[in-house]
C-alpha cells in the first residue's frame, strides 16, 4: 500500500515517508492558516476513489448512515430558540 500525503511543505515529516505528495498552500492574509485547499484536494481524491466502484461506495455510505442512525447521532428535529 502506498502513502499519499497532502501537505504544505516539502520538509513536512509526512512528505518524507510518502511515495507521493500533493503540496498545497496554507498561508492566508489572516492570522490563521487556511485548511480549505487541503480539504478541497481530499474531497476530489475521495470522489475519484468512489467513482472507481460507485455501487460499492454507495453501499458503504448507506451502511455508515444506518450505523449512525442506530447510534442516534443524527438529530431529527431542530432545537427551538426561545
Amino acid at each position: 500500500m502506498a502513502v499519499l500525503s497532502i501537505t504544505d511543505s516539502e520538509v513536512s515529516p509526512l512528505a518524507g515517508i510518502s511515495e507521493q505528495a500533493i503540496y498545497c498552500p496554507t498561508e492566508s492574509k489572516s492570522f490563521f492558516h487556511t485548511l480549505t485547499p487541503a480539504l478541497a484536494i481530499s474531497e476530489v481524491l475521495c470522489t475519484l476513489l468512489a467513482e472507481r466502484n460507485r455501487p460499492t461506495a454507495l453501499d458503504a455510505l448507506q451502511n455508515a448512515d444506518d450505523h449512525h442512525l442506530q447510534l442516534k447521532t443524527y438529530s431529527n428535529t431542530l432545537p427551538r430558540r426561545e
